[in-house]
């Protein structure tokens, strides 16, 4: 008897794994039904916002290296 309780008991373990994962994948599912894509012009706005972002930045840190760069040239005396 206790065999068959230790192997319902791991039936149910599985049946409880596949059951989360079943319920999971439903939810992701509903998820994506809620997601409001982007149109045409508003992807290329925010695609224009991210890289003059992008560049500023990197123009910031371009800088920055130089300046520390100079620093430690006149530190180091070379």
């Amino acid at each position: 008897m206790g065999e068959n309780t230790e192997e319902i008991k791991k039936a149910e373990g599985f049946g409880g794994i596949v059951d989360t994962v079943r319920g999971f994948f439903s939810e992701v599912s509903a998820e994506f039904g809620r997601i409001t894509w982007p149109r045409g012009r508003e992807l290329v706005e925010s695609t224009v916002v991210v890289l003059f972002f992008i560049f500023i930045l990197s123009a910031v840190v371009l800088f920055f290296d130089k300046v520390i760069e100079w620093v430690l040239r006149l530190v180091m005396g070379a």
